[in-house]
């Protein structure tokens, strides 16, 4: 997760320096957009995909995976509406480089919170199997 959080800076900063000096080459500006949109957000998507489904309780994976997603569709709902704002108001080289600086912000508690949920991953406290939750009727 923590490499997509690097490369989707590096690619946020490009297109911001891009927007701040002007007359970049559309050549330049395609292959930063192609990588950013498609190749390393796809990475993205994957390794927090990933780290949802280590954090769901396997007795019921699907209601928190799901869970997970919803406040994730949530964030980035007011996200783009918050980015759209920046960008109307400020440019969009305020708003690629806000962004890169959120990105490189949110790398160091993202790379700890992985690491301490990946230490405790795994680590059964018992040798009994875990029961199915109850079901409520």
């Amino acid at each position: 997760m923590v490499l997509a959080l690097i490369l989707q800076a590096v690619t946020l900063s490009g297109v911001a320096a891009a927007a701040w000096i002007g007359g970049a080459s559309h050549m330049l500006l395609l292959g930063l957009a192609l990588a950013s949109s498609s190749a390393i957000m796809a990475l993205g998507f994957v390794s927090l995909y990933a780290q949802f489904m280590a954090l769901s309780d396997p007795r019921q994976a699907g209601i928190d995976f799901t869970l997970l997603q919803c406040m994730d569709a949530l964030v980035s709902m007011i996200g783009g509406i918050g980015a759209g704002w920046i960008a109307q108001h400020f440019g969009y080289s305020a708003c690629f480089g806000l962004a890169a600086i959120l990105v490189i912000l949110a790398t160091a508690p993202v790379a700890l919170l992985s690491a301490r949920s990946g230490s405790s991953q795994g680590i059964e406290t018992s040798s009994q199997p875990r029961q199915p939750l109850p079901q409520q009727s």
